[in-house]
C-alpha cells in the first residue's frame, strides 16, 4: 500500500513528541512492507519569514490556496492509496484536505491535540480545565488571548476554527 503522510512540524526548539510519532508510525508502516512518502512542512522556516510572509501564513490557517495547488499536484505524481494527515496547522492549512476530496483519495486522521475545537489546542487557560469557547464561542479564545498569549494571533486561529464548523466538516 502506498501510503502518504502529511505534518507540518513544530519549531525544533521545541521538541514534541508529535514529531517524533510521525517519523516512528512510517518507519513501523515501511517495516511492514508499506510505500510511505511523508510531505513535510518544518515551522523552522518560518523564522527567517518576512513579517508580510508571517501575516500570509496567519491569514492562510483556514485555507490557503497556493498549498491546495502543490499539494494536489504531489498528490497526482505520487498516487497514495491513502493519505494520513497528523498536522496542518499552520502552514498546511485544511487544504490539504480539498485537494484529497478533489481527487477521490480516502483520508485518515491522527488528532493529537484539540486544535480543531481550541485555539491553543489544550483546553487549558491559566493551568484549568476551560471549555469557554465550546459553550460561549470561539471569541471567548480571542479575548483570553489563548494562542500564543496574543489576541492578535488567537484571531486567525478561532477564524480557521469558524470556517470548520461553519461547513460542517473540514473538506
Amino acid at each position: 500500500m502506498r501510503i502518504l503522510f502529511v505534518h507540518n512540524h513544530y519549531q525544533t526548539s521545541s521538541p514534541s513528541g508529535e514529531n517524533q510519532v510521525v517519523h516512528d508510525d512510517a518507519a513501523l508502516l515501511r517495516a511492514y512492507g508499506h510505500d510511505v512518502d511523508l510531505y513535510e512542512v518544518f515551522n523552522d522556516s518560518l523564522r527567517e519569514a518576512s513579517p508580510v510572509e508571517k501575516v500570509g501564513v496567519a491569514l492562510g490557517t483556514a485555507f490557503r490556496f497556493d498549498v491546495y495547488q502543490r499539494f494536489k499536484r504531489f498528490l497526482q505524481e505520487r498516487n497514495p492509496s491513502i493519505v494520513h494527515v497528523h498536522n496542518t496547522f499552520p502552514q498546511l492549512s485544511p487544504s490539504v484536505f480539498k485537494a484529497c476530496k478533489k481527487l477521490r483519495i480516502p483520508v485518515v486522521q491522527t488528532l493529537h491535540n484539540y486544535r480543531w475545537v481550541c485555539a491553543n489546542g489544550l483546553f487549558l487557560r491559566e493551568n484549568r480545565i476551560c471549555e469557554e469557547c465550546l459553550d460561549h464561542g470561539l471569541s471567548r479564545g480571542v479575548l483570553y488571548g489563548c494562542y500564543r498569549n496574543s489576541r492578535l494571533m488567537t484571531l486567525p486561529v478561532s477564524a480557521m476554527i469558524a470556517g470548520n464548523r461553519l461547513f460542517g466538516k473540514i473538506s
